[in-house]
C-alpha cells in the first residue's frame, strides 16, 4: 500500500520534491508486484492464518472511519 501510495501522491501533488522515486514508475510498479506476490503466495500456501490476518486489519476499518470523521468536525 505504502509503495503503491506514491502514484497516488505524483498525482495530488505534482510539484512536491519530496515524492520522488528514482526510475519512476519502474521502481513503484516493481515494489507493488512484489508485494502482491508475497501477499497471492500466502493466501495459496498458508490460507487459514492468512484469511485470519486479513479479517483483524478489516476489523480495523470502522476504528478508522470514526477517527477520521471524528477529525473532521474538529475542523
Amino acid at each position: 500500500m505504502g509503495v503503491c501510495g506514491i502514484f497516488i501522491l505524483r498525482k495530488r501533488k505534482l510539484n512536491l520534491s519530496e515524492y520522488k522515486v528514482p526510475l519512476y514508475p519502474i521502481v513503484p510498479l516493481v515494489g507493488t508486484a512484489g508485494g502482491l506476490y508475497i501477499i497471492v503466495s500466502t493466501i495459496i500456501s498458508n490460507t487459514k492464518n492468512s484469511l485470519i490476518g486479513i479479517i483483524i486489519t478489516l476489523f480495523g476499518l470502522p476504528v478508522y472511519f470514526y477517527l477520521k470523521k471524528k477529525k473532521i468536525n474538529k475542523i
